[in-house]
């Protein structure tokens, strides 16, 4: 089997990644430093170990979709563009 799971296990291609329809669990073991654990517990929130680290893989996601955001081009979205997209449609104005 390939690094992906097929579509038929509960994902779905979004180019240019596989986007999970529903969570996919894996039971893992593997060494942690508790003490790095502890203190993202501590800025997180959160009481348990699997929360503690499924809150950070969330953030650090999210960091880097924030970055990628921020390289963007928005070169089209002009004031009048801005003005349009804000207008009803179907109405008159």
């Amino acid at each position: 089997m390939g690094t992906f799971a097929s579509a038929d296990r509960g994902c779905v291609p979004i180019r240019p990644r596989w986007v999970y329809a529903s969570p996919v669990v894996k039971r893992t073991n593997i060494n942690l430093d508790l003490d790095l654990v502890e203190q993202a517990a501590h800025e997180l929130g959160t009481r348990r170990t699997t929360d503690t680290v499924h809150e950070a893989l969330r953030d650090v996601i999210a960091r880097a979709r924030r970055v990628r955001l921020a390289r963007r081009n928005f070169a089209d979205l002009t004031p009048d563009a801005l003005e349009q997209m804000r207008r009803p449609t179907g109405r008159s104005a």
